[in-house]
């Protein structure tokens, strides 16, 4: 996962010494240094190793010769993407009906809320 900092380049007016971005694994409230306090940091994009379907808390600071500003709001995300899309369909006559078959797909990582099925008619 990348994380790009949003930052304001105004510092006060001295000049921005490091930015200090910190995160938690969202069950609690302490946060772990990711960049940018025991070793100043000047880069805006960090990426940050994850545990798919785990959420994260991220939140940053500033420093100049004055010390370090207070902390951005909190933002949240939780490390995962879109399902993949279903391995194979299949379809049976049963009588009047139609028995749509499909193998679940991988849900990477967040539940499959619902699927959606599309029928159409041969004449389109």
């Amino acid at each position: 996962m990348t994380y790009v900092l949003d930052y304001s380049p105004s510092a006060g007016g001295a000049e921005i010494t490091s930015y200090n971005l910190e995160y938690n694994n969202g069950a609690g409230t302490t946060f772990i240094e990711v960049v940018g306090l025991t070793i100043e940091q000047l880069e805006t994009e960090v990426t940050v190793p994850t545990t798919p379907g785990s959420t994260y808390i991220f939140r940053y600071r500033v420093k100049n010769i004055f010390g370090f500003s207070g902390y951005s709001p909190q933002t949240s995300i939780m490390s995962a993407k879109a399902p993949s899309p279903p391995l194979s369909v299949s379809t049976t006559i049963s009588g009047d009906n139609v028995l749509i078959e499909w193998v679940p797909a991988d849900d990477n990582y967040d539940e499959v809320l619902r699927f959606e099925i599309i029928v159409q008619k041969k004449d389109g």
